[in-house]
């Protein structure tokens, strides 16, 4: 009796295991015949059980033999039902799977056949509290079948086991496991054990051993979605837990009134209807609660739809490959919505006319290739919905359409659905054009799409739309770049051919350009040829000067060439061609008469004359010459001589950018010619230039003097009438009318000027000349920096700008300077930076760094291009369109200040970001130097000038 409780449980487990696997699922067909698996299983439980108990009870014999072969005949049918779950499980495909199936359907029907008859059990013994059976003659045909059929669907597993990968690999991992194990054990117990060993009561264990099968199962479906049912699980856990919430609240409600109240009938009811109340009330937070739980178990979380649309929306705004978009995409549908798949079907186009909507589809590690054609049904709807299709809302619709052209289309767009295995297909539109479709399958969960998975797929579609046109732009920029690409590597695969020749040619050319000998020219050329470009050598034979006969003028010096040479009777260089001569010519004169490329396989054919053609074909047998290459030396267009370069290989084997780079070589060697013919006559010119150059030096000392003496006698009376101007406009010699004030003023205005650019012609002359002399003393700087700026206030107020001194807190070191001359320079950087900002600011910084000081004026004015900084400290250079904003500046203030700086020992120099972002005009002059001279460079200028004498940069 123990025996069939405990085999009861077994199939109860079983059976629950059974349940989970076949609720909304026998259609499947992997989860109907793993459902059929387990169910005889079940029987084969069962059965077992029914057997022991009958031997073991007061029954008779003959009970338990038939119900012995009852449980033979079932187990017959495990592995048959096993078999065709493995095939379907691992999708195996070959062209004799039917016939696989088949064949073992019919031997299972034998088998199955022969273990009810006495072939396979004759007899059910009870020995001593021990069954033991006998056995007939197909028993051992039936252990056979068992082992062969389990044996090839472990094959089939392990195989495609070895050939998957990810969650698809572990599934197969925890299928096999548990067949393999319980399997194992059960054949073992209550097959071979009562085979080997008399009186064995093993086979009442096998029974158990399905628990492990059970367990296995259990723990895949739960943890690797093995089947897609774990949806099951949670409803059928949610709705248990409901179910004994009501039931227990029921319970309770009955036991404590019975206590608390006795029989009190107002009192039962009372806690009857309270508890009525809280169920009616906590079922539905109680199911939320639950639903949550389970969800976290199940599916991990709640789905967090404004996370997956960022993520979504992210992919879709980066990525550009359009691969890696759509997998990115799906991989994101799947499990931002919990999905059991997606897809994203792009259209292709074939000579512009769309043809199909195409995508590849990962199931269960197999990629399978999904097409919708253009003219489809379903392709059809899209375009005339232009929204979001679900399977479910399609079906209620063909309810509710009558029989007709309509609903057959419909029917057809529901076909193409569970074709491609999708629940719901978005469009995706660009430009008002369908250019893809995202397709979706049901959701992990069982449920439908709710509100917001369908708001958000709505959101998402346009997005996805343009990042597809985008990718696709990009495929084509990265196509056409390719295509470009190739193109250029095959143009320029002879350019890189052309630079190695070039790099030879280079280094050829150093060569003969390192000396200003004719003769190591040709000779180091000749050299090359072999030691550079990898010929035998080469002969270099050149016309006369008369034009009247040819001669070499330099051997190619190689151990092989010297012993070809020895062949010769006298020295090479002492032959030489008649040029003039009505005879036939060697084929290097006929190079040098038709200016063309020659080639020959004879070396007498080029020597001979002068040169006997039988020493010559020695000479060529000696150097194990092939080949002969004749190119012509061209000087300013004529042919002065000829290369002529022997070769190992045959005429084929020799490339054709040799051939170029030996022209090439011809024509540096008559530019090196010309050249060389050229330098004497440069040298004598270059004699005449130095004669001209100290003729020029004269002239331009003669200049200066004369500018310096006429910016004397100029500025003289200049002063005069600057003088008598300013006393006519204070009203010296009277009053004035208005108009004629204005005149005078103007007039004084333009004296002043003339006389400044006088001073500055005169301070250019006495710096050229070397007679630029400087006073110095100890100075502070900070005192002229206030000083110049107060002299600028009004200037700077009249034009609305504001202007700004930043002076160190701390008192400066004093420097050795020429305070007069230092100041001017300040004034010409404050008074430039407010002529050239029109508004705006202008700001004066003196700082103390790194052992010098650093003024600068820093202006938000015109600017400065940059190709203009480093030329304004020249003689007469202004910036770019400076003229015309004020034409009256003489370019010399700048060059008279860097003058100033230098002889200080400083530097100076502009920095700008541009035309109209302003510039800045500094300068640096070192601390007091050690002793108390002054700067080397201006220790030509220690002399103190009068009062009258010094100069100004002022207003330029």
């Amino acid at each position: 009796m123990i025996e069939l409780g405990i085999a009861s449980l077994v199939a109860i487990i079983n059976a629950l295991l059974a349940f989970v696997i076949i609720y909304k699922g026998w259609k499947n067909q992997v989860r109907r015949y793993f459902f059929l698996t387990i169910l005889f299983i079940i029987f084969w439980v069962i059965l077992n059980g029914i057997a022991d108990y009958f031997a073991y009870s007061k029954f008779e014999s003959l009970n338990s033999l038939v119900f012995t072969r009852l449980t033979l005949m079932s187990g017959s049918l495990i592995p048959l039902f096993f078999l065709k779950f493995v095939i379907r499980f691992t999708k195996r495909k070959t062209k004799y799977v039917y016939l696989e199936e088949k064949s073992i359907v019919f031997l299972t029907s034998i088998i199955a056949l022969l273990s009810i008859s006495s072939f396979g059990i004759k007899q059910v013994n009870v020995n001593q509290g021990i069954v033991t059976l006998d056995y007939g003659s197909g028993y051992y045909a039936y252990v056979f079948f068992l082992l062969a059929v389990m044996s090839y669907a472990f094959l089939i597993l392990f195989k495609n086991y070895r050939n998957s990968s990810g969650l698809e690999r572990i599934r197969i991992q925890y299928i096999f496991l548990g067949t393999f194990l319980a399997s194992a054990l059960g054949i073992t117990s209550n097959v071979i054990i009562p085979l080997v060993a008399e009186n064995s009561d093993a086979s009442r264990f096998g029974p158990y051993f399905t628990i492990i099968l059970v367990l296995f199962t259990w723990y895949s479906i739960v943890k690797h979605r093995l089947l897609d049912i774990r949806f099951v699980i949670t409803r059928s856990l949610i709705y248990g837990f409901l179910l004994s919430f009501v039931a227990l609240a029921f319970v309770f409600s009955t036991f404590s009134s019975g206590q608390l109240f006795g029989g009190s009938p107002f009192a039962r009811g009372l806690i009857a209807i309270a508890i009525s109340i809280l169920i009616v009330f906590g079922l539905d937070p109680l199911k939320r609660i639950l639903s949550i739980a389970t969800d976290r178990i199940f599916y991990q979380a709640k789905i967090d739809y404004t996370s997956l649309l960022q993520q979504l929306s992210n992919i879709a705004a980066v990525e550009l490959n359009l691969q890696r978009l759509t997998q990115d995409l799906e991989r994101g549908m799947v499990a931002g919505l919990k999905l059991k798949s997606s897809l994203i079907l792009l259209r292709d186009q074939d000579n512009g006319k769309t043809q199909k909507f195409r995508g590849v589809q990962i199931i269960e590690g197999r990629s399978v290739k999904i097409a919708i054609e253009n003219a489809s049904p379903l392709i059809q709807f899209l375009r005339e919905h232009r929204h979001l299709s679900l399977l479910e809302s399609l079906e209620r619709k063909i309810e509710d359409t009558p029989e007709g052209v309509e609903r057959k289309l419909q029917e057809a767009s529901k076909a193409e659905f569970e074709r491609i295995g999708a629940s719901a297909i978005v469009p995706i539109f660009s430009q008002d054009h369908l250019v893809a479709l995202l397709t979706l399958g049901s959701k992990l969960s069982g449920d439908s799409f709710s509100n917001e998975d369908l708001h958000t797929l709505e959101v998402l579609a346009p997005q996805i739309g343009s990042a597809i046109q985008k990718a696709n732009l990009y495929e084509e920029v990265r196509e056409f770049s390719e295509g470009l690409k190739v193109k250029v590597d095959d143009a320029t695969k002879e350019l890189r051919d052309r630079n190695v020749s070039l790099q030879t040619l280079q280094n050829i050319t150093k060569e003969i350009t390192r000396t200003l000998d004719f003769g190591k020219v040709v000779q180091n050329i000749a050299n090359a040829v072999a030691t550079e470009l990898g010929f035998l050598g080469a002969i270099l034979v050149f016309l006369d000067e008369d034009g009247k006969s040819l001669r070499a003028r330099a051997v190619t010096e190689t151990s092989l060439t010297k012993k070809a040479l020895k062949l010769l009777p006298k020295p090479f260089s002492e032959y030489s061609t008649d040029f003039t001569s009505p005879e036939p010519l060697n084929l290097g004169a006929s190079v040098i008469r038709s200016g063309q490329v020659m080639y020959s396989e004879s070396l007498a054919e080029v020597l001979s004359p002068p040169i006997p053609k039988l020493v010559a074909t020695a000479m060529q047998k000696a150097l194990g010459m092939k080949t002969l290459i004749l190119v012509p030396i061209v000087s300013e267009e004529r042919v002065i001589g000829v290369i002529e370069v022997g070769a190992r290989r045959t005429r084929a084997e020799i490339t054709q950018p040799e051939i170029e780079t030996l022209q090439s070589m011809a024509d540096e060697l008559g530019v090196v010619s010309r050249n060389l013919r050229l330098f004497d006559q440069i040298s004598k010119t270059n004699s005449q230039l130095e004669v001209a150059n100290k003729h020029l030096q004269e002239l331009d000392r003669a200049k200066s003097e004369f500018v310096s003496i006429a910016s004397h006698q100029l500025r003289t009376p200049m002063t005069g009438i600057m003088g008598y101007l300013s006393m006519m406009t204070q009203g010296d010699f009277g009053k004035i009318k208005p108009e004629h004030q204005k005149i005078l003023i103007d007039l004084l205005s333009e004296s002043q000027r003339m006389i400044r650019l006088i001073n500055q012609f005169l301070n250019v002359s006495k710096i050229e000349a070397g007679k630029f002399t400087y006073t110095w003393k100890p100075t502070q700087l900070e005192e002229l920096v206030d000083h110049v700026v107060k002299e600028v206030e009004k200037a700077a107020s009249d034009k609305g700008l504001k202007l700004t001194v930043k002076l160190p807190k701390a008192k400066l070191p004093s420097i050795t300077a020429d305070a007069d001359k230092i100041e001017d320079v300040i004034l010409n950087l404050l008074d430039n930076a407010i002529k050239y900002t029109a508004k705006g600011t202008v700001t004066a910084i003196l700082t103390q760094e790194q052992g010098m000081l650093h003024f600068a004026v820093k202006d938000s004015g015109i600017g400065i291009k940059p190709q203009d900084a480093t030329e304004l400290f020249n003689k007469f250079v202004r910036g770019s369109g400076i003229a015309q904003i004020h034409p009256d500046g003489s370019g010399l203030g700048l060059f008279i200040a860097k003058s100033i700086v230098d002889a200080h020992g400083g530097r100076i120099w502009t920095e700008s970001e541009g035309e109209g972002k302003g510039s800045t005009f500094q300068f640096t002059l070192p601390l007091k130097p050690p002793t108390d001279e002054p700067h080397p460079l201006a220790a030509a200028a220690h002399v103190v000038k009068p009062k009258d004498d010094v100069t100004t940069l002022r207003h330029e």
